[in-house]
Parts: structure tokens; sequence; C-alpha cells
């Protein structure tokens, strides 16, 4: 179903603005009200605000410090290496453990709680950037 919503979007020439606001059915067992596709619009738009930066798995700062905001126990399974471990429901309190003079590549599973990190540290004048996809991007780069 996504794929044709998609394929009909591009075909239509819709924006990733439309993709933002597009009523899709939906049924709670399968789906919310909010679908993937409107997240995908979500995600572009705010790209294209520059509300979030991204920084792609493949193409890492090698200068920059890598922050899992991940909890205890999915770092358990593995970091990246060198990365910073502070779960983001203490990130705020550990401000001070972070360089201002750096970058900061912040990451997650799979990238939301990387860009709520990245929400909380540009306003306190950290250069912060998303890793996108998180460590799931980052472990299938490392299979190909």
């Amino acid at each position: 179903k996504r794929i044709d919503v998609l394929a009909t979007a591009m075909q239509a020439g819709l924006t990733v603005s439309d993709l933002e606001r597009l009523e899709l059915a939906y049924a709670p067992p399968f789906s919310s009200a909010k679908d993937p596709v409107n997240f995908a619009g979500y995600v572009a738009g705010n790209v294209l605000a520059g509300k979030t930066r991204h920084v792609f798995a493949d193409a890492l700062p090698p200068d920059a410090v890598l922050l899992d905001v991940r909890d205890a126990a999915e770092v358990e399974s593995g970091v990246i290496p060198g990365a910073v471990a502070i779960p983001l429901g203490q990130l705020r309190k550990r401000l001070g453990e972070l360089p201002r003079d750096r970058k900061i590549v912040a990451y997650c599973a799979v990238g939301l709680r990387g860009y709520l990190a990245e929400q909380i540290l540009r306003p306190n004048g950290f250069d912060v950037y998303n890793l996108s996809g998180g460590m799931a991007s980052w472990r299938a780069s490392r299979v190909s």
C-alpha cells in the first residue's frame, strides 16, 4: 500500500508538504492515524526547513563525537566504536560531559531519539547532527 501511495504521489507531482498532509485510510490494528508516508513527509520537511541535519553511516565526520542516546540495555548489544553513551532521558542533566567545540553525531536505534537529542543539543549551543537511520543504518552499512 505505501509503495503504491508514494508511486502515485510521485506521478502526481506531490511535494513533501503534500505527503505531510495526506489523509490516508487506516485501521487501528494495522496502522496509526498518521501513516509512515506522513512521517516520511515530516522528516523530509524538517530536513528542507533546516530543523534537522542528517549524516549517513557511510559519511560520518572523522572528528565528530558519536553520541549514543539509547537505553543501557540497548547499548549492551553494541555501540559504534568510540561512541559516548548518554541515555536520552539523562541528556539535559549531562550536557557538561559533551564538548562544544566539536561536531556531535547523535544516534539511537533507528533515528527518532537521535532527532530528539539533536533538538535538545542545538539550542544549547552544540553543533549537532542526527545519524540517519540510527544504529540500524550503521550496522547495515557494515554488511555491504
